[in-house]
C-alpha cells in the first residue's frame, strides 16, 4: 500500500520550499527559478485581494455580541436546575428568586403556557459590574474580548427550554477581527512531489478564502473558550453532540456598520462594489437576507470554507438608520441602545432558530442511525448472536423518533403563540426577490415555513428507518425464537434417550422395587 504524505507536512514543506527560494537571487532557469515565479505569483495574488478587501471610505465595522443557545428537553430538566445551581448559587439567595427550586419546575413542567425569566451574569474574576438584583457567576478563564455574558432561559414549547447566553464584547474584539482583515496573506500553495527539483504541478487554494477563513476561525475559537467555561454546569442538547474541533452551540452575531448609505439601491450598490470587503468579514449578502431598512438578517450558510462547516446566522444593524428609531437619552450611550434593543429581535426570532438548529443536528444523527441500522440489516454470519446490540439500537432510534414527533406535535400545537412572538420581525421582507421563485416575502413566515418543511422531511425519513428496523428485528426475534424451540426439541430428545438408557442399565433394581411395590399393595 503507497503512503500518503499528510496535506499539512505538504503544505509545510511547499511554504517553506518558495520561503527559501524567495530569499536567493534570481535565478533564470531551474527549479529555483519556477519556485521564484509561484512566489511572485502569490505577493501578486494577495495584494491584489487586499486591495478587493478594503473597506468603504466611510464605512466603520463594529462586533457588538453575540447570542449562544442551547436547550434541554423534558428529560434532562432535573440535571439542567442542578447545573444551573451550580453556576449561579446566588439563584437561591437572591430576592427575586427566593423560591427558585419551585419556582424553576413550574416554569418547566407546565403545558399550557410559555415565559421568559433572566437569571444571572457570568463575568471574570475580579471584575466589577453595575448590575443590581443579579446571581452572579466568576470564571477566572473568560476570554480576554468577552465583557460578561447574561443568562436567560426561554420557553416556547412545553417539553423544551431555551437556555441564551448573551456574550457581550469589549473593544478589543473588534480591533482583533480588523487586525486579521488588514494582514496580507499568501494562497496556500501544495506541491504534488515532496521535492522542489522533481516539479509535478501544485494546486493554490484562494487567498480570498484564507482571509475569510482566518477570521472564522478566530470566532469560533472564541465560542469554543467560551463553551469551555459552561460545560461543566451546561450541557444540553447541543453540547452532547461530537462536533470535533466546531463550537457546538448555535450562536447570533450582531454586528454594527455605521456610514452606510441609506434606500435599497445605493445598499445594492455597496453590495455590488464592495463584494471583496463583506466576504472577507464572512458575510454572504448574496442569499437568504432579510431586513426592514434598519438591520438585516442573514441565515446560516454551509460549507463556506474548508475548516467552518457553518456559519452563525448574523443580525446586522445599519447604525444612522437604527438610531433614529430609537431614544438614545434612556440609554448609556449609541451602543448600549442598540444592543438592548437587538435583544428584542434575536428574543423574536429564537423560538424558530432553536428548533431550526434542533432539527438539523436531529438530521445528522438520523443520517447516522439510517447508516447504523440498514448496516445492521445486511445478513452476515453469527448475526443472530447481536441481538443485544440490535435492541440497543432500536431503542435509539425509538427515541429520537418520539422526540421529534414530541416537537413537531407542539410546535403545531403552539404556532399562534409563536406567530404572536414572532410579530416584530413580521417588517424584514426579503430582499433581492428571486423573480422565478415562489418565495416567502417576511423573516417570521419564512421561519415557521423552515421548520414545518424540516419537520415534516425527518420525520418521513426516520418513520421509513423506524419501521424498517422493527420488521427487521421482528424477523430476528421469530429466528432466534425458532432455533430456541429447534434446541428444545433436540435437548428433549437427548433427555429422553439418556432415561431410556438410564433405566435399561438398571433395570433389574427397577424390577425388584416393582415386585416389592406389587406385594405391598396386595397387603393393603
Amino acid at each position: 500500500m503507497k503512503f500518503k504524505v499528510p496535506d499539512k507536512i505538504r503544505l509545510f514543506l511547499s511554504s517553506k520550499y518558495l520561503d527559501w527560494a524567495e530569499t536567493l537571487p534570481k535565478f533564470n532557469s531551474g527549479f529555483i527559478h519556477n519556485l521564484q515565479i509561484i512566489r511572485k505569483h502569490q505577493r501578486r495574488e494577495s495584494e491584489k485581494e487586499y486591495e478587493k478587501s478594503r473597506p468603504p471610505k466611510g464605512v466603520e465595522f463594529l462586533f457588538l455580541y453575540f447570542r449562544l443557545i442551547e436547550i434541554f428537553h423534558i428529560e434532562e430538566f432535573d440535571n439542567f436546575q442542578k447545573g444551573l445551581i451550580r453556576l449561579l448559587p446566588g439563584l437561591q439567595d437572591d430576592f427575586y428568586n427566593r423560591n427558585f427550586p419551585t419556582e424553576f419546575r413550574h416554569f418547566t413542567e407546565s403545558i399550557s403556557g410559555g415565559g421568559y425569566k433572566k437569571l444571572g451574569l457570568i463575568r471574570r474574576k475580579g471584575k466589577r459590574i453595575a448590575f443590581f438584583h443579579e446571581a452572579v457567576c466568576e470564571i477566572r478563564d473568560l476570554p480576554p474580548e468577552v465583557d460578561y455574558i447574561s443568562i436567560s432561559i426561554h420557553k416556547v414549547l412545553p417539553s423544551v427550554v431555551e437556555i441564551t447566553l448573551d456574550v457581550h464584547l469589549t473593544h478589543e474584539a473588534t480591533k482583533h477581527l480588523l487586525e486579521l482583515q488588514e494582514k496580507h496573506y499568501l494562497s496556500r500553495i501544495s506541491f504534488r512531489s515532496l521535492f522542489p527539483w522533481k516539479m509535478k504541478g501544485y494546486t493554490e487554494e484562494y487567498v480570498g478564502s484564507i482571509i475569510t477563513q482566518q477570521i472564522l476561525e478566530w470566532i469560533n475559537n472564541l465560542r469554543i473558550n467560551i463553551e469551555l467555561c459552561i460545560r461543566p454546569y451546561i450541557k444540553g442538547y447541543f453540547m452532547q453532540q461530537i462536533t470535533g474541533k466546531k463550537p457546538c452551540l448555535p450562536a447570533i452575531e450582531v454586528y454594527g456598520m455605521k456610514g452606510l448609505p441609506e434606500g435599497e439601491e445605493a445598499f445594492d450598490t455597496l453590495r455590488n462594489e464592495s463584494r471583496g470587503w463583506l466576504s472577507s468579514l464572512g458575510l454572504e449578502f448574496y442569499r437568504d437576507i432579510y431586513g426592514d431598512g434598519k438591520s438585516l438578517f442573514v441565515w446560516s450558510h454551509t460549507n463556506t470554507t474548508k475548516t467552518n462547516n457553518c456559519t452563525a446566522h448574523r443580525l446586522i444593524v445599519l447604525w444612522e438608520s437604527y438610531l433614529k428609531t430609537l431614544e438614545t437619552k434612556h440609554y448609556d450611550g449609541e451602543i448600549s441602545a442598540i444592543i438592548h434593543n437587538t435583544k428584542y429581535v434575536l428574543d423574536a426570532i429564537l423560538p424558530c432558530i432553536a428548533v431550526i438548529e434542533f432539527l438539523r443536528t436531529a438530521q445528522r444523527n438520523i443520517e447516522k442511525l439510517r447508516m447504523a441500522v440498514f448496516d445492521s440489516m445486511k445478513l452476515r454470519p453469527f448475526s443472530r448472536y447481536k441481538l443485544n446490540k440490535y435492541i440497543k439500537l432500536n431503542n435509539v432510534v425509538k427515541q429520537e423518533s418520539m422526540i421529534l414527533e414530541r416537537t413537531s406535535m407542539e410546535f403545531n400545537e403552539r404556532i399562534k403563540h409563536i406567530h404572536y412572538k414572532m410579530k416584530s420581525i413580521e417588517d424584514m421582507k426579503i430582499i433581492k426577490k428571486n423573480p422565478n421563485v415562489n418565495e416567502v416575502e417576511n423573516l417570521k413566515d419564512v421561519s415557521i415555513e423552515f421548520v414545518k418543511f424540516d419537520i415534516d422531511r425527518l420525520k418521513k425519513s426516520l418513520s421509513l428507518v423506524a419501521n424498517s428496523f422493527s420488521e427487521f428485528l421482528s424477523t430476528r426475534n421469530m429466528e432466534v425464537m425458532y432455533r430456541l424451540q429447534l434446541n428444545i426439541f433436540w435437548l428433549t430428545i437427548v433427555v429422553t434417550i439418556a432415561t431410556i438408557v438410564g433405566l435399561l442399565a438398571n433395570w433389574a433394581s427397577i424390577k425388584v422395587f416393582l415386585k416389592m411395590f406389587l406385594q405391598y399393595l396386595s397387603i393393603l
